[in-house]
């Protein structure tokens, strides 16, 4: 009948294999034993505070983000157009195609409506990651802070790139 053929294919020979490792853990860099971390949730918190705090201060850099409100204060301003510095602690889209961004500052957590119909806003959504820090312009209405724009931190991208000096395969 209809015999089926297995071809077995052997692996090819890695190159990497022939070369001896050269990895060197430097007692600085080491941190067996010596780590301040326990990884308890106070560890996290201020782990989590201090990247936030970090770029919050490079979002204030920026012109339009020197004004800007806590969480709190936004709550209790309804439609007033505002700024707001917040970590992403979760972002959704309903099954109508809405877009949802749950996020928070020291002071409180906000949910916040990305509108579907700014593409600009939606593509930042998109690139948008849990514990992000960005920074929010919107209204506040009935409990809900509507988006007009989303700004993301400006990280340096010109670091120097570090090769290594043998070609690895």
């Amino acid at each position: 009948g209809d015999e089926k053929t297995v071809e077995v294919v052997k692996p090819r020979k890695m190159k990497a294999r022939k070369i001896e490792s050269q990895l060197v853990i430097h007692d600085k860099s080491d941190v067996t034993g010596k780590s301040s971390c326990a990884g308890k949730v106070d560890d996290f918190i201020k782990y989590f505070n201090v990247k936030y705090d970090g770029l919050h201060d490079t979002l204030m850099d920026r012109v339009e983000y020197k004004m800007n409100e806590s969480i709190e204060a936004v709550k209790a301003s309804q439609a007033q157009k505002t700024r707001i510095i917040c970590m992403v602690t979760n972002k959704r889209t309903s099954d109508k195609g809405y877009r949802f961004l749950e996020v928070e500052d020291p002071s409180g957590e906000l949910t916040i409506l990305v509108p579907s119909n700014d593409r600009l806003l939606t593509q930042t959504f998109d690139r948008l990651l849990m514990d992000e820090v960005v920074g929010v312009e919107g209204v506040m209405r009935n409990n809900l802070f509507i988006a007009s724009a989303l700004t993301q931190p400006d990280l340096p991208l010109n670091r120097q790139k570090h090769y290594a000096d043998e070609t690895v395969y």
